[in-house]
């Protein structure tokens, strides 16, 4: 029988998920827990609400608790290999810090950090979370407040894939931009509470073509003599449905479909008067 080893710093990392979880919550914020969530980069989804609405805006959270985060004028966060989806995810990617001595919690735009001191394909080893970024029941108010802002100013994205496509997104769509090796442009788009999801492509006229992730396949037997012999997750052919990709196109898909799995769903709103259902809350 092996020993399983178990990570000396779980403990502390789950008391700061709930930590953080419970203060959100506890101000009628909807938050959703990511399973695997360290494997992945982020723990929790957290959608705002104002008045027992929805506000359209999701947030994605990194929490992180332990003393060895520790730095000077705060904590530091690692990168690690979570860079490049962090700074071209369309969902703002917060770090949360959980001071491990006072149980204090502090945050950082992971994001907005990455997008402003990335340059020439360099970006930053970690993120600074400051000790004066506090983030607790007084504060979290203008938390909200600074995060909204943030992601109006993002919602550019939209503007330019409307620009380019000629096709309206809603701004509580989940979307993504991705250019091939070719310049042909594709747009992924997820509506919030439908099962499936939206590819648009420039060499299909950006005719909206509806896709499901279990409609993505690496390798087709069927295909495989005309378009190589490789198969199985590596090879160089990919389908959605009816759509043929190549392999960089296709990892990017696969990562939209994890990214916005949450937006398939429609979950409650939490009050202190009980659960309201998402339809109730429209």
């Amino acid at each position: 029988m092996t020993d399983v080893v178990i990570n000396k710093n779980r403990r502390a990392e789950r008391a700061a998920v709930n930590a953080v979880r419970s203060l959100l919550e506890d101000q009628d914020q909807i938050v959703q827990e990511i399973d695997g969530g360290n494997d992945h980069g982020e723990d929790l989804y957290v959608t705002f609400t104002e008045q027992g609405h929805r506000t359209g805006d999701t947030i994605a959270v990194q929490v992180k608790g332990g003393r060895s985060f520790k730095a000077k004028g705060g904590f530091r966060v690692p990168v690690g290999d979570h860079a490049q989806f962090w700074l071209k995810s369309n969902l703002t990617v917060v770090c949360v810090v959980q001071d491990t001595d006072t149980r204090n919690l502090y945050w950082a735009n992971a994001t907005q950090q990455l997008r402003e001191r990335t340059r020439g394909g360099s970006g930053p080893k970690s993120i600074l979370v400051r000790e004066g970024d506090r983030l607790d029941a007084e504060s979290l108010t203008h938390f909200i407040r600074i995060l909204k802002n943030y992601i109006a100013e993002t919602a550019e994205l939209h503007r330019f894939l409307t620009k380019i496509s000629g096709h309206a997104f809603d701004v509580t769509d989940y979307l993504s931009y991705f250019t091939n090796e070719e310049g042909e442009q594709l747009i992924f788009q997820q509506c919030r509470g439908e099962a499936h999801a939206w590819l648009l492509h420039s060499d299909m006229d950006w005719c909206p073509e509806p896709i499901s992730f279990d409609a993505l396949h690496f390798g087709r037997p069927d295909l495989e003599e005309k378009h190589g012999p490789h198969g199985g997750l590596f090879s160089s052919l990919v389908t959605v449905g009816n759509v043929i990709l190549d392999h960089a196109e296709g990892f990017w898909l696969a990562g939209c479909f994890m990214a916005s799995r949450w937006y398939r769903q429609l979950p409650p709103i939490r009050s202190g008067r009980g659960e309201v259902s998402a339809s109730d809350a429209d």
